[in-house]
């Protein structure tokens, strides 16, 4: 059995870093995963990715983003990287968002919040805001499930967590990670 493969990842988001474990996971190769970098937001990759550049000349970088306003993975790219790519600095681009992976298991998702999957449109990559759809969606899985709910957070995440689409977003990216880890 040869070595695990030494691995250092950096997403945008929460979700971004779920899906992309659970794809690793399924992948022949054993991977060590280094260092995950998830601060929040493209903003904070685009600042770092020339670093990240850098680093993979050590170790294999994995980076995960959502293509947003560019018009393909191309685009990004070329924009965020002052220098050449590295061979090992993999970047991956959710056209348009992860979100839109998230819907595109239609049955599976839909069996996940315990609603039809004909409330999951078909066709998710021509959603302009998939994100949105996702958390419509949850709003309605939640206001069923709101009792069951517990929310324990440090002091400084709650003013973050009174507005209702992160309260939403936060709580979702959990249950996507009990679902995913389950499979």
């Amino acid at each position: 059995m040869s070595p695990a493969i030494p691995l250092s990842l950096a997403f945008e988001d929460e979700l971004t870093e779920l899906l992309a474990l659970k794809i690793l996971r399924t992948i022949p190769n054993e991977y060590a995963t280094r260092t995950i970098y998830n601060r929040g937001g493209n903003g904070y990759l685009k600042k770092n990715i020339n670093g990240f550049n850098y680093a993979a000349r050590g170790v294999p970088f994995l980076v995960g983003t959502d293509l947003d306003r560019y018009d393909c993975p191309p685009a990004l790219i070329s924009d965020w990287l002052a220098q050449p790519k590295h061979h090992n600095l993999l970047i991956r681009v959710a056209v348009h968002e992860a979100e839109a992976w998230v819907l595109a298991d239609r049955e599976g998702f839909a069996s996940f919040l315990g609603i039809s999957a004909a409330k999951i449109p078909e066709d998710v990559e021509a959603l302009a805001k998939p994100k949105e759809t996702l958390i419509q969606l949850a709003r309605a899985f939640l206001a069923r499930d709101m009792c069951a709910m517990t929310f324990v957070h440090p002091p400084t995440a709650r003013a973050k967590l009174d507005q209702p689409t992160t309260l939403v977003s936060v709580d979702l990216s959990v249950r996507v990670g009990i679902l995913l880890s389950r499979n």
